[in-house]
C-alpha cells in the first residue's frame, strides 16, 4: 500500500489526501512560483515529494531549500524520493527556527501542500502568520486545494483569510490532470 494512503487512512484531517500529488500539478505550481528565481525556499508538508523533486530540479543552483513535514513516515518517504532535500520533520510554524539555522532572517518562496480546507480556524491562523511573518516583501506563498474545499467549510474560511495575511491573491485554473482535481492560490506579501 502506498505511503500516502496508509497516512490518510490513520489521519486523513492531517494528510488531506488520498493519492500523491500529480506530476502536473508538482509542475504548474513550481512554474507559478518562479522558482528558478527564488533563493531560499521553503516547502511546508512535503508528503511524499512529488512538488519538492520538482522544486529541486527547477531550483537555481545557488538556491537553498528546506521541507517542515510534520508526519515522520513521509519526512522519510520524501528522502527516499529526493535524496538530495533537507526535510525537517516538524510543524510549519516553526520556521523561523529552521531558517535562523540556515543563517537566513526570512524566505522569498513557501510552497504548502498542506490541506488547509481541513484545518480549524486557529491552525489556519497559526500557519498563515507563521509564512507571513518569515516571507521577504514580495515573497510569494503558494499552496494548492481540491475543488472540493470550495463548498467546505474551512475551505470557504480559509480562501477569506488569504487577503489579510497577504497583499494580493490569484486563483489558478483547474488542474483537472491530479486526483482529485486541485487549484492554486499564489499569494504575495
Amino acid at each position: 500500500m502506498p505511503q500516502i494512503l496508509k497516512q490518510a487512512i490513520s489521519n486523513f484531517k492531517e494528510i488531506g489526501s488520498i493519492a500523491p500529488s500529480s506530476q502536473k500539478l508538482a509542475e504548474r505550481i513550481v512554474e507559478n512560483a518562479n522558482i528558478k528565481n527564488k533563493r531560499v525556499i521553503v516547502e511546508f508538508g512535503p508528503g511524499t515529494g512529488v512538488i519538492t523533486r520538482e522544486i529541486l530540479k527547477r531550483k537555481h543552483k545557488d538556491a537553498v531549500y528546506f521541507g517542515l513535514e510534520l508526519n515522520p513516515d513521509l519526512v522519510e518517504e520524501t528522502k527516499r524520493n529526493c535524496p538530495e532535500a533537507t526535510v525537517f520533520c516538524d510543524s510549519a510554524t516553526n520556521i523561523a527556527k529552521y531558517l535562523k539555522e540556515i543563517g537566513k532572517e526570512e524566505c522569498d518562496c513557501i510552497v504548502s501542500g498542506l490541506p488547509f480546507a481541513n484545518f480549524d480556524e486557529d491552525l489556519q491562523n497559526e500557519i498563515l502568520a507563521s509564512a507571513s511573518n518569515n516571507l521577504s516583501n514580495k515573497g510569494t506563498f503558494l499552496t494548492f486545494s481540491y475543488n472540493v474545499s470550495l463548498i467546505t467549510k474551512a475551505g470557504k474560511l480559509f480562501r477569506k483569510k488569504l487577503p489579510t495575511y497577504f497583499s494580493s491573491v490569484i486563483r489558478s485554473k483547474t488542474i483537472w490532470a491530479n486526483l482529485p482535481p486541485a487549484f492554486i492560490y499564489k499569494a504575495t506579501k
